[in-house]
């Protein structure tokens, strides 16, 4: 029979956890249906033992007998009806969600970005011309504002994609384009 470590929620309580070492598959059933399905968590697979079902289920009689159902049937019998009662012998055999078992790692935060160097801004691949630069010949009209938009939304595009690609100086580029545009709109609003 495989045994595991895990922690119990008494009562379904998270708040309120103790740990149980080398309980077996049987256990851990017995657990849920006393505290509540999701009140077994944590649970670390340890080892096997050689055990009949016959022991198991009179070792679970032992400790946990007098443990009711609302309706005042008891658990384990109800659970494992008869004598010769098969318990269960693995985890697998209690369809458990991965959610319950210990995590065995631990997710890292990705390092900071670096700041980027001028003098990397002069490597950074060119961009279109009529995003980065408005044509300052321009009359005003009734599309320009629409125009200035899309570049401005097109540049930012471009800064967003560029650090993506983790290309540092591209989006330093993009970054300064998307400025610029945006300070040029402004400039005309005010003018």
């Amino acid at each position: 029979m495989q045994r595991a470590n895990c922690l119990v929620s008494l009562g379904g309580d998270h708040g309120n956890t103790v740990p149980k070492w080398l309980c077996t598959a049987a256990e851990i059933a017995v657990l849920r249906e006393i505290h509540g399905d999701d009140a077994v968590n944590e649970i670390e697979p340890v080892d096997e033992i050689k055990r009949s079902h016959r022991d198991e289920r009179g070792r679970l009689l032992a400790i946990y007998g007098g443990a009711k159902y609302p309706d005042q049937k008891p658990i384990v019998e109800s659970m494992f009806p008869g004598v010769a009662a098969r318990v269960f012998e693995t985890l697998g055999e209690l369809d458990l969600d991965e959610s319950f078992f210990k995590a065995t790692g631990r997710l890292k935060a990705k390092p900071a970005a670096e700041p980027v160097e001028a003098e990397a801004a002069d490597d950074a691949p060119a961009f279109d011309a009529d995003v980065v630069e408005g044509d300052e010949d321009d009359e005003e009209g009734v599309g320009d504002d629409m125009n200035d938009d899309v570049a401005a939304q097109a540049a930012a595009e471009q800064a967003r994609a560029a650090q993506e690609r983790k290309d540092k100086a591209a989006a330093k580029v993009a970054a300064k384009a998307a400025t610029a545009r945006a300070t040029k709109k402004k400039n005309s609003i005010l003018d």
